[in-house]
């Protein structure tokens, strides 16, 4: 999660470009790990402070939460209610989840504090309980710092046997009405060297090094500059036993001990009682400790050494750290956070830095909020990152950024299901690559634009040009070698898909084999079980029933054991729809349901045709209300989608649950729908888009109906028009049922 560098694992060399595939092993994979502990003992964790934990943490402990229902796992989570200011549905939904919420303190619950607090000392005075308590208003934190304070002033006298109280001296405080007054008396009391020291280590933050803070001290100007060095350990040690900060017993960096504020209160306190001017030049020097300590990691601290850059207002610096800062965490699948780090580095970005090395920084930093952007399904906000990008590259004369920027818009196009403006941009992706050379990144650019363009041409209805694009594309790949493996893939899975469309089911098989090779031979798992989907979905578009169920469950299979969640809802879906083609409905009903309990309120891409499978899962086993409300929300998704294949699916869907109806379905606003309009506006779509074995599928049931409502003839015409469809495209088993019929 952290973002460990694994490009010399063997294991994962083919997925190194897939942050989310990495990330969902990883949920995965630490998920099975407690639910192994769990299997020998119960386990509690214990998450303190979650209201600081970065996003990526929050997301696995919500995996963790729904993963180990079945297992003795026991979560505790404490939060400030920041948390729930970014989370506002934190455990919501979860059958075993519970939300305490803490209520400030009785007095008699803080006199309790106070006397176990002070319970070595021999007498506790009324006075003082009355002083404590007064001013607390319920909160143990002040009651604690309070106390300490008192410590500090020597009006509690604390000893190894016994603590006395001078009662004499409590006329003499002045207490704090609020808790930072609390803290900054106790800064007050502490020597100038002392509070030197934990001011310094408040420009670190709220963990900090002994060494970064004698860095700090290093070549000083301004308000420290006329004090007298001390002993930075001894002072650390004082501030420790004062019980103002924590000493960690392991360290981030080797040679440095690690301390911990105890409040981050105390923290934000100490670091307003920093000069302005003095906080500058330390976060300068706090940013320069962390590169030179970090190493190899330095990446791991990016984002802290550009909040430090820019808190001294070099923003220059702070802008290059946080473009590294927004590349480490799109690589490690946060793309919520790169997106904040991406804007903030071109936000701090000089506008004289548009051409060079810098300029090629901001290139980049487009580019990785476009693909952040498209992550989080944020289609419009991506469209002007990589607007920004191709401008910005024009005007520069980079003719490869300029393609990769119109491939990017292509791909948000496709997601968007604008296929005409997601041809334009391949196209112009296409003709810049050309101009560019013959450069391997021009040409891998070039192979990308050439399977968009056959991408978009097999969405609009034209698989024969689709074909030639997509075969143009792989023979550019596969001259690239390894350099170009990810495309490669693409391209012929592209050439499988176009196959099946046209009803060439053994040339789609065999490009999808070729696929499922390349991803084995890659170890990418989750393009292995991609591939075996593919290879279900060609097994039962060609009526191969039973060979579709293996595929699927192969399938699942691997996307269960990473843990790919998304793609498992996907291939759940299709086991489904190949249980229909073998009337196994009921089995059909269950697993779609489990898909629609999965999804819950989540997007799912393929959820009109999970509701068109559902439709005619409860269709073929009599339940008529059921199927007619799952068609109604299938239609309403598949408009939505603008994607030929869910609508042609979904009118035929209708068309059968409006022949089972007595009476014509009313969807809609009221709107009423027969079967012959439905089958043949499904008809119209599968023509459109030259998909031959759904044409056929929507004859046949067309002819079905017909025949049952008395006009035989036109039934028997459009069965026979399915049969040779059927025939033509050597669909044996489809030829065989309705032979048999």
């Amino acid at each position: 999660l952290i973002g460990l560098d694994y490009s010399s694992s063997p294991y994962l060399s083919g997925i190194l470009d897939d942050a989310k595939q990495i990330r969902d092993r990883a949920f995965h994979y630490a998920t099975q790990f407690f639910t192994a502990v769990a299997g020998t003992l119960p386990v509690v964790l214990y998450l303190d402070d979650i209201h600081w934990a970065d996003d990526g943490s929050l997301d696995f402990v919500n995996h963790l939460m729904r993963s180990c229902k079945a297992s003795p796992v026991m979560i505790l989570s404490l939060a400030r209610p920041a948390l729930l200011e970014r989370r506002p549905a934190w455990g919501e939904g979860e059958a075993a989840h519970a939300r305490l919420a803490l209520q400030p303190l009785t007095k008699r619950e803080s006199r309790q504090l106070v006397e176990e607090i002070l319970r070595h000392a021999q007498s506790i005075p009324q006075a003082l309980r009355e002083l404590v308590v007064g001013g607390a208003e319920g909160n143990p934190f002040y009651v604690e710092e309070l106390i300490k304070m008192l410590i500090d002033q020597k009006v509690i006298l604390p000893a190894a046997g016994q603590w006395r109280v001078d009662a004499s001296r409590l006329v003499e405080v002045r207490v704090p009405q609020t808790l930072t007054g609390v803290l900054q008396a106790r800064l007050d009391g502490l020597s100038p060297w002392e509070k030197t020291i934990l001011q310094r280590a408040s420009i670190i933050g709220r963990e900090f090094w002994d060494s970064a803070v004698e860095y700090l001290g290093a070549s000083q100007s301004g308000a420290w500059s006329d004090l007298a060095e001390g002993d930075a350990h001894a002072a650390l040690e004082k501030l420790r036993r004062k019980e103002l900060i924590y000493r960690r017993e392991a360290s981030t960096f080797a040679g440095a001990c690690e301390y911990l504020f105890k409040h981050a209160i105390l923290r934000d306190v100490t670091y307003e009682s920093v000069l302005k001017r003095e906080r500058r030049r330390a976060h300068r020097q706090a940013a320069r400790w962390l590169i030179e300590r970090s190493g190899e990691r330095v990446d791991e601290y990016a984002a802290t050494i550009a909040e430090h850059y820019e808190r001294a207002r070099e923003l220059s610096e702070a802008a290059e750290w946080y473009g590294r800062a927004g590349a480490q965490a799109r690589e490690a699948y946060a793309p919520d956070t790169a997106i904040g780090f991406y804007r903030k580095a071109l936000e701090y970005a000089a506008p004289e830095t548009e051409r060079g090395a810098r300029g090629a920084h901001k290139v980049e930093w487009h580019e990785g909020l476009g693909e952040a952007l498209w992550m989080q399904a944020r289609f419009t906000e991506a469209v002007a990152a990589y607007e920004a990008m191709r401008e910005l590259a024009q005007e520069q004369s980079d003719a490869v950024a300029e393609a990769r920027a119109w491939n990017g818009l292509a791909s948000v196009q496709d997601r968007l299901g604008d296929y005409r403006a997601m041809l334009e941009s391949a196209s112009s992706a296409e003709s810049l690559s050309r101009t560019a050379g013959e450069t391997a990144a021009a040409v891998k650019e070039l192979s990308r634009a050439l399977d968009r363009q056959g991408w978009a041409m097999y969405r609009l209805g034209d698989p024969a040009r689709a074909m030639e694009l997509c075969e143009q594309s792989l023979m550019l790949a596969t001259g690239l070698g390894d350099g170009a493996r990810r495309e490669r893939g693409h391209s012929l899975k592209s050439l499988g898909v176009v196959h099946i469309m046209l009803g060439q089911f053994e040339q789609s098989e065999n490009y999808f084999e070729q696929a499922l090779g390349l991803h084995r031979d890659l170890g990418n798992r989750r393009g292995v079980g991609n591939l075996l989907n593919s290879l279900g979905e060609t097994a039962r578009l060609r009526g191969d029933y039973a060979s579709a169920v293996r595929r699927y469950e192969e399938a699942l299979t691997i996307t269960r054991e990473i843990g790919d969640r998304g793609n498992e809802m996907t291939y759940l879906s299709n086991l489904g729809g190949a249980r229909i083609g073998l009337g196994d409905y009921a089995a059909a009903e269950r697993e779609l349901r489990e898909v629609l309990r999965s999804v819950g309120n989540d997007r799912f891409y393929a959820l009109s045709e999970t509701y068109s499978f559902l439709a005619e899962a409860c269709l073929g086993q009599g339940k008529l209300e059921e199927a007619i409300e799952a068609v109604e929300v299938a239609k309403h998704l598949a408009l939505e989608t603008l994607n030929p294949e869910y609508i042609g699916g979904m009118w035929r869907t209708l068309g059968l649950v409006a022949a089972a109806s007595p009476v014509p379905l009313r969807l809609f606003r009221d709107e009423s729908y027969g079967a012959r309009q439905c089958f043949e506006e499904s008809l119209r779509v599968w023509t459109e888009v030259n998909a031959e074995a759904e044409r056929a599928r929507t004859l046949r049931a067309w002819g079905a109906y017909e025949e049952e409502h008395g006009d035989l003839a036109r039934g028997r015409e459009l069965r026979r028009e399915a049969l040779h469809i059927f025939t033509r495209l050597g669909m044996a088993l489809e030829v065989a049922r309705m032979q048999a019929l």
